[in-house]
């Protein structure tokens, strides 16, 4: 039994439910974890686990379905005091818990405890994939692959061990650094995958008003999540984020639009629904996503959302469907294992 400190980044939710899937397994093999996240991540592992501790997130800041820079400049300024008292509160936990590892879901906290704590570092994410791996993509997006590949690495330097999730293959080009296919959770996996005729949508910045319009324009029923209202607009049906509903539409769904978020496009493609992409501008690793969508037949990628672009997609389904039947499903056993067996080795070693 290891003790275990599990760091993870609190901007959105994928990086909670990966993490809640693996420190599920992880408790089963009778490990001893402590978690640290913020923001989203706080609130969803909070009810769910114990020894759960609140630190100051690390935030991107979005205008009109565009990453922010500056904006993420400032606001990273903005509360850079919490981000410090957050730091010293990890370094505390560490001093008192004395953690064999540290598990960072991309949590940039890490990189600065390295020094302080001095044991083996594993990175669990899917954004290593962009510093790590060889990999295609538009050649106009070179300026946000640039900034896009110095971020992660900032925020991965400290790691001894990179374990990467992705959908698509790639070929690995560094040192202790694992390719495994999504993490998926068991609400996911034990869902049934049906056809109710509806489209599930979810965005990642409610500030694109855009996809409003274009949505009213064809002639299909859609579900919403990702804004801040509810209600029914002619063909649209807004929900506030609900886990049980929300697996229940996506599990019913026949497609899905979305940005370009990696646990929604995953767990889509677990059940067999195709994507359209539509990332973020200037947000790199959801440009990828939707690329690989595209590259591998299993989706759409759109630059701009449009009804040509949404009527083209939905005609597409059954190519697309054909070619997701052709995947094989995912486990979450493989990764779960190469855990285990990092932590045995260093384990020996203490």
């Amino acid at each position: 039994m290891a003790k275990i400190l599990y760091s993870l980044n609190g901007e959105g939710m994928g990086h909670a439910i990966r993490s809640q899937a693996i420190i599920e397994k992880l408790l089963r093999h009778r490990h001893n974890i402590i978690i640290t996240a913020g923001g989203k991540a706080y609130k969803y592992l909070h009810g769910r686990f114990n020894d759960v501790f609140e630190i100051e997130p690390f935030h991107i800041s979005y205008k009109d379905n565009t990453v922010n820079r500056l904006g993420t400049f400032f606001e990273f300024f903005r509360h850079f005091r919490k981000k410090v008292r957050s730091a010293r509160r990890i370094i505390r936990i560490i001093k008192r818990f004395r953690p064999d590892v540290i598990i960072s879901d991309f949590d940039i906290y890490s990189v600065f405890l390295k020094p302080v704590c001095r044991v083996p570092i594993i990175s669990i994410d899917n954004q290593s994939i962009i510093t790590n791996a060889k990999i295609s993509f538009p050649r106009k997006h070179w300026l946000d692959y640039i900034i896009s590949w110095l971020l992660v690495k900032s925020a991965t330097s400290a790691a001894d061990y990179h374990l990467i999730t992705s959908f698509f293959q790639a070929e690995i080009k560094k040192k202790n650094t694992y390719l495994f296919p999504p993490v998926i959770r068991k609400k996911i996996l034990d869902a049934k995958p049906t056809s109710r005729g509806h489209v599930l949508v979810y965005q990642t910045s409610w500030t694109d008003k855009k996809l409003f319009e274009v949505l009213k324009k064809v002639p299909e029923n859609f579900v919403v999540y990702g804004y801040k209202k509810t209600g029914k607009d002619n063909n649209l049906t807004f929900r506030n984020f609900d886990e049980r509903n929300f697996v229940k539409d996506l599990a019913s769904c026949k497609a899905v639009i979305t940005n370009g978020g990696f646990t929604l496009i995953t767990e889509a493609l677990y059940l067999r629904k195709p994507v359209l992409s539509v990332p973020v501008k200037k947000q790199f690793e959801q440009i990828l996503n939707a690329h690989y969508l595209d590259k591998t037949g299993i989706g759409k990628f759109c630059e701009e959302i449009s009804v040509s672009a949404v009527k083209s997609f939905l005609k597409s389904l059954r190519k697309y469907k054909k070619k997701l039947e052709q995947r094989h499903s995912w486990d979450n056993h493989k990764i779960i294992a190469r855990i285990n067996l990092i932590i045995k080795k260093h384990e020996k070693q203490a």
